[in-house]
């Protein structure tokens, strides 16, 4: 299951702006793919709009995207008319933002095996001038045991027993690792 997180902070762009920033968490590819939303209460943006996030904690943002986004039946949804804008790192640059101009920036970070089972925490900043207004989201991740093992089958006339071990599901990097298995007499 996916994991999700939405905090709205607010700061004063000729009135109230909420920039929004959302994270889930995936467990079968490791990635987070975090969501920044720019613009939703439709101010006029009379100087260049630029996304900052650093990232930490080792990770590195990938499959950078920007589309425009508009509300139809009370949800936010890519713009068809509009081609998604790729970048290769942050900042992203929007340019000036007229009221109907609304960005959903997403992009995605694998998850370090040293981080898993922890909280990321994330901000991004949406700057235009010298307003800075920050956006922070925090995202649960959810590791792997290194090892497991299990019972899969019995056979109770032949006096077996079928067991199952599993190892670094979660893709660590591992080094001179060796794994033994005592069974008693």
């Amino acid at each position: 299951s996916l994991l999700t997180s939405i905090v709205q902070v607010t700061s004063l762009v000729s009135g109230s702006y909420s920039p929004e920033k959302s994270g889930e968490y995936d467990p079968e590819t490791n990635e987070v793919t975090w969501t920044i939303d720019v613009n939703k209460e439709g101010h006029e943006f009379n100087q260049d709009v630029r996304i900052e996030d650093v990232l930490s904690n080792g990770l590195r943002a990938k499959d950078i995207q920007a589309v425009k986004i508009t509300k139809a039946n009370g949800s936010w949804t890519p713009d068809s008319s509009d081609t998604p804008k790729s970048f290769t790192q942050f900042p992203v640059n929007l340019g000036k933002l007229g009221s109907d101009d609304v960005y959903r920036i997403t992009f995605k970070t694998v998850v370090p095996g040293n981080v898993k089972g922890a909280t990321l925490k994330n901000t991004a900043n949406v700057v235009s001038g010298n307003i800075k207004t920050p956006a922070t989201t925090e995202v649960p991740t959810q590791g792997d045991p290194l090892l497991t093992k299990g019972v899969i089958g019995i056979d109770a006339y032949n006096k077996k027993i079928k067991w199952r071990i599993t190892v670094n599901k979660d893709k660590q990097q591992l080094k001179n690792t060796i794994i033994t298995d005592r069974l008693p007499k």
